[in-house]
């Protein structure tokens, strides 16, 4: 099944925070839900895996809390969750994990809250240009 938002968004996310959002805001001025789709399914939660290791070791000090990034990578592809924890101290990942193999069952409602709390703090410290990310560089 083609998803037509999923690619237009792979393009924007190509061109730049810049010109991604001024795209955007000219398509919500025709179609304010698709405007909205677009802006709001941009970046999702497996593109942390493109973080530096430093720029990822600063969203996790951020939230600290190994419980919601545990429920964030249960249900994640397994190389993802190998990307993401390998940018972390070895002591820091292992508590993760063992934090998610405590988890037995998960609803997926969790898992997606935890993602989009984690993802929204990426876009805050992009935005504050503490991390490059969805665009956005280090000043």
């Amino acid at each position: 099944r083609l998803d037509g938002v999923k690619h237009v968004n792979e393009i924007l996310k190509l061109l730049g925070a810049e010109d991604a959002d001024r795209i955007t805001r000219e398509v919500g001025v025709t179609d304010a839900v698709l405007g909205k789709t677009l802006e709001s399914s941009r970046f999702t939660f497996e593109d942390l895996t493109q973080l530096s290791a430093k720029d990822f070791r600063h969203l996790f000090s951020s939230m600290p809390d190994e419980h919601l990034w545990a429920r964030a990578l249960k249900a994640i592809d397994q190389g993802q969750r190998k990307a993401m924890l390998s940018k972390l101290p070895v002591k820091r990942a292992g508590v993760i994990a063992g934090a998610m193999a405590e988890l037995k069952t998960t609803r997926l409602d969790s898992i997606d809250k935890a993602r989009r709390q984690i993802l929204g703090r990426a876009l805050q410290l992009a935005a504050r240009h503490e991390i490059r990310f969805a665009g956005n560089g280090l000043h």
